[in-house]
């Protein structure tokens, strides 16, 4: 507030407006500090420079006070420490304040100061331990904005100090020590109340400190060790070719070059640019390996991604090193097989390349069908380079293993003794070069922190390597279940009260030897009913659309999947579904409300009317909750599709009677809401090539489809009730197109063109135009008579403020139109309100208020011939509009009401002699009237009253149409 008594801190106020909608964001601007807070406030107002700033969350009160909002008030920005030591945080550049935090302490509030940066995001902070022996790197606090503000962030950043970290090699005998840096994880997360459904937003962030763990974080931290006596330059870039990147120079295995700027081990923390675990750069870096400085010439290039679907611990990627060498001297022993040959090796690497003498032993060895030349030593050796300052130790370790003879004088090694023998003569006695070739392999796993580790490692080169870690192939084997028919009912009080019915469900499971996995989904039909009281049986059914659609042989439901779990590779996700009826009866659904609400009171922690208390903000979960942080991996999606959906809503309004005990919806009755066929489309959604976690994933496709389902919904709101008109003339125009191409593609299809290859699209286009031309003038028509129905439902709603009865058909538009003149042309109707409306208007607000709506009904009586008139052809044109725009299928319920348990148990359910129940409706009145099994006297009036029965009565004119669709489904 502006005004009155102020905090000892003197803050100014502002005014908070819009405080009943609890769906949009409020936000406060920061209070600024007029004076310094008192000492005994500062640990409780937690960390601030010149300003504090609040969060608000208005929401809805839990039972029985759903009418109250509670507005509360919070600090925005609250950080917890679940470090293992207290830190010290400080605003970047504001040295002057500072706020300790203790490891397990309550969350402590942090108000940025004021001015920000130049672009008007907010002040980064940075913290230090309790020595002040190290220092993290400057972090951002800044929220997401927009459709991402719920999303979770969570990154690291860096301490200045570093640990040591023994890692033991098989080639030593002894421990060589790397240099690992130390990270701490920054997770920001909205807060939320403890009655977290009736919170929809909150301004108000949670920042938390935890150990390192890159599992689903929007960077990485990549370890790459080099396990062989080479040198390399290693480059990790992405986001683009013009992206990050950064190239690092690699030592040899013993560390002797570790002093030099060339450590055996390299750890790179990976800051994504887009700064989204979402983004389409997340795990798109290239690893690369060069033998020079300029990084031209390179040995291996590799995907991220690519290694981390690989098996853990396998080889991911490998590329040669090769030497030659010109002999001066060769000795061959036949016994042993070994050979001591004598001469100058040259490599030609950049980084570590030498040109020495070296007598070199060789030993033959044996690998499947191939006979390898492999040397296991190497001595006396002498630098032969003009320079002279070679490292002829690092060289000795170079040569003394795993290099394998590929060719001599440019031919490949003969596995004959005698021949090879020949080879070695020819190249000592014509100075021929013998080349020697050696592998590296790259290894990668992950560790429990989300770390990922490369390693490189030496091995012969051999025209078939053997992995000896690689997991024997397992058979392969197919499960399949088909169901014909399967119905998953509610029942309340033995009554089946909603039921969904699957009709040709199929699923199978295939496991390939390779370790792929396929899954192949779909059903045939699939449909929900409901039966309680209301005018539409069915909720969703799907759509028919007319002879000749290409929907009708297709699948309703079909969903495709192929992924290899052990490398964590989804290959292909697909799913399809139908053009789908979707009978929106908002009655119906607060009557199933309100039966689940009786139903499942047992499932609920607390009872309707008890009241929850108001509590503080809480922390959302921490990421031990979280699937990835459980030990869930990343997997890659190379592509998922998930096709168009196409819906065609029906919105029906609720009735007075289920209104009338239910204050919240009563407002929807005084709106004209009914609407024959809203068209709701989301359109494609497709992912190509990305990582994350399941989680993740679900959570991406989440905000798509709200996103494409908000603006599909308010561009279907805005032509089905504004421009209706215009809606109808667009699908009128579509029909002239589709029914053709729906008839072509059917034929097509079906193997039309093998039997008529020239003219067998002539009757498909010839049915097709008819079909499309009768479509567009039934949905032209029927919408611009539609469009006549709102208007005039508006009319009587604004004059009147009661609705009229619905109809389905003409006939049903006649009886009751017929009905609906007379009660308001002889001012039934207007007197009935007059004296309601007059009654209330007393009883709630006293007699003046009571007058004043007396006289404004009695003015609008001279009005109920008109509104008579308009009464019965509002009704006519009802009819009319649905018989255009509607289907039969969509009003057919798929199977009868079915009773459960024993029938003595319900007093409504009589038992025959055939042992066939009947349900029996409980009278209106509560007086049973018993059977008319008889046949009045005056059978000519029992005959009209049945005329009118057939005609104006839903359920049985529901029941003849039912017969004939219910056949078409089962064929």
């Amino acid at each position: 507030g502006g005004g009155g008594a102020r905090s000892p801190g003197q803050l100014d106020g502002q005014e908070v407006t819009n405080i009943s909608e609890v769906t949009r964001s409020h936000r406060l601007a920061p209070f600024r500090k007029k004076t310094p807070l008192p000492a005994h406030l500062a640990r409780a107002t937690g960390l601030t420079i010149d300003s504090l700033s609040f969060g608000i969350s208005i929401r809805a009160a839990p039972a029985p006070l759903r009418m109250t909002k509670v507005v509360s008030i919070f600090p925005r920005f609250l950080i917890k420490n679940e470090l293992d030591c207290s830190v010290r945080l400080f605003f970047e550049g504001h040295t002057e304040a500072s706020m300790v935090v203790h490891p397990s302490e309550d969350p402590l509030p942090v108000h940025p100061p004021l001015g920000g940066s130049s672009n008007g995001t907010l002040p980064s902070i940075y913290f230090v331990d309790a020595d002040g022996e190290r220092r993290s790197s400057t972090f951002s606090i800044e929220p997401k904005q927009g459709d991402d503000a719920e999303k979770r962030r969570t990154f690291h950043v860096r301490w200045q100090a570093e640990r040591s970290s023994p890692y033991r090699r098989a080639s030593l005998s002894a421990c060589a020590v790397t240099v690992e840096p130390i990270f701490v994880q920054i997770d920001i997360q909205q807060t939320y109340f403890a009655a977290k459904d009736q919170v929809p937003v909150t301004d108000g962030f949670f920042i938390t400190l935890r150990e390192q763990n890159f599992r689903g974080a929007e960077d990485s931290l990549f370890h790459i060790d080099n396990g062989t006596p080479h040198s390399f330059v290693m480059q990790l870039r992405g986001d683009g070719p013009k992206g990050h990147t950064s190239a690092r120079m690699l030592g040899p295995v013993d560390g002797s070059k570790a002093q030099a700027g060339w450590p055996s081990g390299l750890w790179v923390h990976r800051p994504h640019v887009n700064a989204s675990a979402d983004s389409d750069s997340l795990y798109k870096d290239l690893l690369e390996f060069f033998q020079d400085h300029q990084c031209k010439s390179r040995l291996l290039s590799v995907e991220i991604g690519e290694a981390l679907t690989a098996q853990a611990n396998t080889v991911v990627a490998s590329f040669p090193l090769r030497a030659t060498a010109v002999l001066d001297q060769l000795e061959e022993d036949p016994l042993t097989g070994k050979v001591v040959m004598t001469g100058t090796i040259t490599s030609t690497s950049f980084v570590d390349g030498f040109t020495v003498t070296a007598e070199l032993v060789l030993e033959g060895q044996s690998v499947g069908p191939d006979y390898d030349l492999c040397v296991v030593d190497a001595t006396n050796i002498a630098d032969a380079s003009k320079d002279g300052r070679g490292d002829l130790e690092a060289v000795k370790n170079i040569l003394k293993d795993m290099w394998r003879v590929s060719s001599i004088g440019g031919e490949p090694l003969e596995v004959s003794t005698e021949l090879r023998s020949l080879q070695f003569a020819k190249a000592v006695e014509r100075q021929q070069e013998v080349e020697f070739v050696k592998a590296v392999d790259m290894r990668h796993c992950e560790s429990a922190d989300g770390v990922q580790h490369f390693t490189l490692r030496q091995t012969s080169y051999s025209s078939a390597p053997v992995d000896l870690e690689t997991p024997v192939r397992q058979g392969g084997c197919m499960i399949r279940l088909g169901v014909p028919v399967l119905s998953v009912a509610w029942v309340h009080r033995h009554i089946e009260v909603l039921a969904g019915r699957v009709r040709g469900l199929d699923v199978r499971l295939l496991r390939q030897p390779s370790g792929d996995m396929e899954l192949d989904a779909s059903v045939q039909h699939f449909q929900v009913d409901h039966f309680t009281d209301g005018e539409l049986p069915v909720v969703l059914n799907r759509r028919f659309l007319h002879i000749n659609s290409r929907w009708l042989g297709k699948k309703a439901f079909v969903i495709k999947a192929k992924w290899l779990a052990s490398s964590r590779l989804i290959r292909s996700v697909r799913l399809d579904m139908v053009p789908y009826w979707v009978n929106l009866e908002i009655g119906v659904l607060i009557r199933l409300w309100d039966l689940a609400e009786s139903s499942f009171t047992s499932w609920k922690t607390e009872t309707r009317h008890s009241a929850i208390p108001l509590e503080p903000p809480e922390q959302p979960g921490s990421p031990e909750d979280s699937s990835v942080a459980k030990g869930g991996s990343v997997w890659r999606l190379m592509n998922l599709v998930i096709r168009d959906l196409r819906l065609t809503v029906m919105v029906r309004s609720p009735d007075i009677g289920v209104v009338r005990d239910n204050p919240t919806a009563r407002w929807i009755l005084k709106l004209p809401t009914d609407m024959p066929n809203m068209d709701i489309e989301l359109q494609k959604i497709e992912l190509t090539d990305r990582f994350g976690s399941v989680q993740q994933f679900t959570g991406l496709l989440k905000r798509k489809f709200i996103r494409n389902v908000k603006y599909s919904a308010l561009r279907s709101v805005v032509l089905s009730y504004f421009a209706t008109v215009v809606k109808g003339i667009l699908n009128a125009l579509w029909w002239l197109f589709r029914g053709p191409f729906d008839a072509l593609t059917v034929a097509k299809e079906s193997g039309s063109p093998a039997r008529h290859p020239m003219w067998w699209w002539l009757l498909p286009m010839v049915f097709g135009s008819s079909e499309g031309t009768y479509r567009a003038m039934a949905d032209l028509l029927g919408n611009c008579v539609f469009f006549v129905v709102l208007v005039l439902n508006t009319i009587r709603q604004i004059v009147l403020g009661t609705p009229r009865k619905r109809v389905q058909s003409v006939l049903d538009g006649l009886v009751w139109g017929v009905r609906g003149f007379m009660l308001d042309a002889f001012y039934i109707t207007s007197l009935q309100q007059l004296l309601m409306q007059t009654k209330l208007a007393y009883q709630d607000w006293g007699k003046m208020w009571a007058v004043i709506i007396f006289m404004y009904s009695f003015i609008k009586l001279p009005l109920g011939p008109v509104l008579g008139g308009l009464h019965f052809v509002a009704s006519v044109c009802e009819g009319l509009s649905h018989i255009l725009l509607h289907e039969e299928a969509q009003f057919a319920p798929f199977e009868p009401q079915r009773l459960v348990e024993s029938e003595s148990w319900n007093p409504y359910v009589e038992l025959t002699d055939g042992a066939e129940t009947t349900f029996v409706p409980q009278p209106a009145g509560g007086v049973d009237m018993g059977p008319h099994t008889e046949v009045p006297k005056k059978w000519w009036l029992f005959q009209t009253q049945r005329v009118i029965h057939a005609i104006a009565d839903d359920d049985e004119v529901m029941e003849t149409m039912r017969r004939p669709v219910q056949y078409a489904l089962r064929t």
